[in-house]
Parts: structure tokens; sequence; C-alpha cells
């Protein structure tokens, strides 16, 4: 028999498993987009913007004149992250900032397909005129409505008091050096078992000393910092929906929370506001969608164009420590208002009553507290849809 023959016969054909391709794990494009803007979202909110998209996208956000203008974008990006003063470019600076192309490539990723800071829809993008680009030169040297960052989180859902409490940036550039100033607190303190994460609810009996420190460091850089909050009781509420509870109180806590910080003198307005919320599981996508349609509904109703929502995104905790510290002072109210029914001591008690003193709060005045750093507003939510423009919270 000739060999050859006998082994092709040896060759089995094909089985049917055989020939099925394995099941592909691709994710599709609109997955990728939304975890490239999730990216995009936490760089913004934790201030780490070692990319050319995020550097992009933190101009669009904090001014919005560049979102209508690749001219007005360029400079400010030129000027912001890579120290350009003026209008003219020599030849010996040419090579040396971003390429304008770049930029716009950038700026047109982040308008067109994540549909984020987009334009006004009566812009053309062709300037023809010398007199157009002079106008947008003068425009990039405005300076645009100061931006206010608010990490915020929620407790209370199930217990007697619902608080939204928050940590507010009121500089922009604060962010990028807080995050890099607790980045370094953390490194310096690599020999000490700190926890992946700081959670109030997480917190076991001998990390105490280190959360009271790292909240003692937060305290210590109070120049353009706040710690707000607001409470509702929940049974003096007519809302029947727990969703409906909560879209009203995030609004009021941005609401009386601005009218805290202009009272101090700290704010003036017109600001726009980056809101960044602690992200939950199980919290779905439509129940976000609504929430920041609610507040910005209200926004308009009452603020008119002084006050601007500008970017609201969940964030994950562990990607910003300014979330985390949010999380320990709504966790250390509800501590106060929400104690446990066994009523046994322990050290989540004392890390609150910590809290509530060195921001000079009374922990036994269920009343509106205002301190230079802190603010506690209780409210009355009498109507199960909020109307901005009605007094239907009585504090």
């Amino acid at each position: 028999m000739d060999t050859k023959e006998t082994e092709d016969s040896s060759i089995k054909p094909e089985s049917t498993d055989e020939k099925k391709k394995p099941t592909s794990n691709r994710i599709t494009k609109a997955e990728r987009t939304q975890r490239e803007i999730d990216r995009l979202n936490t760089a913004l909110a934790t201030g780490k913007l070692d990319t050319l998209i995020s550097r992009v996208a933190y101009i669009l956000n904090n001014f919005k004149e560049s979102r209508n203008s690749d001219m007005v974008l360029k400079l400010k990006y030129w000027e912001i992250f890579q120290g350009f003063k003026g209008n003219v470019v020599d030849v010996n600076q040419m090579f040396k900032l971003e390429r304008d192309t770049s930029i716009a490539r950038a700026r047109a990723k982040i308008q067109n397909e994540y549909k984020l800071f987009q334009a006004d829809d009566k812009i053309r993008w062709f300037r023809k005129s010398s007199e157009e680009i002079e106008k947008e030169q003068q425009i990039a040297n405005k300076p645009g409505n100061p931006v206010v960052s608010i990490y915020a989180d929620e407790s209370g859902k199930n217990d007697t008091y619902l608080i939204i409490g928050g940590l507010w940036v009121l500089v922009p550039e604060r962010v990028r050096s807080l995050e890099a100033h607790f980045s370094q607190w953390r490194r310096d303190r690599a020999d000490r078992n700190l926890p992946k994460e700081f959670h109030f609810t997480e917190m076991k009996k001998h990390q105490l000393e280190m959360y009271k420190e790292i909240f003692t460091e937060l305290v210590s850089l109070s120049d353009m910092i706040s710690l707000k909050a607001v409470v509702t009781e929940r049974s003096k509420s007519r809302s029947k929906s727990i969703d409906n509870l909560v879209y009203s109180l995030y609004y009021q806590h941005v609401h009386h929370g601005i009218e805290h910080e202009v009272s101090t003198g700290r704010v003036t307005l017109p600001r726009s506001i980056n809101f960044w919320k602690d992200m939950e599981e199980g919290t779905d996508a439509v129940f976000l969608a609504e929430l920041k349609q609610h507040m910005v509904t209200n926004f308009e109703g009452y603020f008119k164009d002084s006050l601007v929502l500008s970017t609201f995104s969940p964030i994950s905790s562990i990607s910003s420590i300014l979330i985390q510290l949010a999380d320990l002072y709504t966790g250390s109210i509800n501590r106060i208002l929400n104690p446990p029914k066994e009523n046994t001591r322990n050290h989540k008690d004392e890390f609150a009553e910590f809290v509530f003193d060195i921001l000079k709060l009374d922990k036994s005045n269920f009343k509106n507290q205002e301190q230079d750093m802190a603010m506690i507003h209780f409210l009355e939510i009498e109507t199960t849809e909020y109307n901005a423009n009605s007094d239907d919270l009585e504090p």
C-alpha cells in the first residue's frame, strides 16, 4: 500500500465541534466607547490628566467657550498644560507645543463619539475671516465660569434619616493637587498597611487611628474645600418613591451648598458644576439619567444661567480619594443620626464623633448647622415632585 495513501487515510475529518469557532469575548463598539467614557470621566474626577484626550477634555469641561472654537481650545491647552503665554506662536515655540491638529482630533472624538462637552448647535467650525480669528483669540483670553467640583455619596436609604453628603472643591486646579497630595500621603505611610480604600462601613477597629489621621489631613487643607450634607427624615416626606426623594435631595445638596458658599463669600456666581457621584452596584442607567435630568431642570428653573451642570457622572471610589473622603463625612453623619438599634458603641461611633468635633458640629442638635468648612441642612420634602421655583422645602 502506498505510504502516502496510508497517511492520508489516517487523517480523520474534523468533527462538528472542532469546526466550531470558540465563543468570542469581544466587546461591542458601544461597550468599548462606554468604557472609554468611564475612563475619561475618572481622569477628570481624579485630576490624573496623563493623556492628550484627558487634557483636552479638561479644557472643554472647564472652559465652555472652547467647545465652540478650536482656536480657543488650543490656546487654552497650550496655556494651561505647556506654559504658553500670548496669542502669537514663534518658530522656536512651534515644535514644542502640541500640534493643533492633534488637539482638534481629540476634541472631535470627545464631542462626536463620546457626546460630551458639545458645541452649540449653531456653531460652524470653518472660521475664514481674520475678524473671526481675532474674535476667537479675544475669547480665549477671557476667563470662563469658574468650576466647582462636587464628590457626593448617599446614606440612610433604609433608615430614619436619608443623607446626601459631599466634598466640594472650589477651584478646579485644586483637584489635581489634592489627588497628588493624598497619593504622597499614602506613599509616606506605605509601611503601615493602609486599607486599599477608606470606607466608613468597612472600617476595622485597628484602623481607627489611620481614619482619624487622613480626615485630619483633609481638614488641614480646608482653604478651598468644604463638606456639605442635606438630610431629610423619611417619615415626614410625602414622596411615595424613594427615587424621587433621592432626586430632590441631590439637587438640594447643590442648591443649599451653593447658597452657603455665596453667603461665606468664598464663591460668587455664575459657576459651573462638575458632579461626581459614588458608583454603586445595582444602580441602573435609567436612574442615573433621570437624576441628571432632574438636576439640570431645577438648575435652569431656579438659577437660570448662573449655575450650570457641566458634568455629571458616577465614578468608582477606588479611583478617587475625594469620593472616599466624602464617604467618611456622609457615613459619620449617618452614624450619628441613624445609630445601630443594638445601641452598642464601637470604633465607628468614636470616629463619627471625632469628625463632628473636628468640624465643630453639634452631635445633639438635629437642626441646620453651618461652620466655615462644614454644613448640614435638615429639610422636609413635602411634595412628590419637586419644583425649583416653589418653596416646598422647610428647614
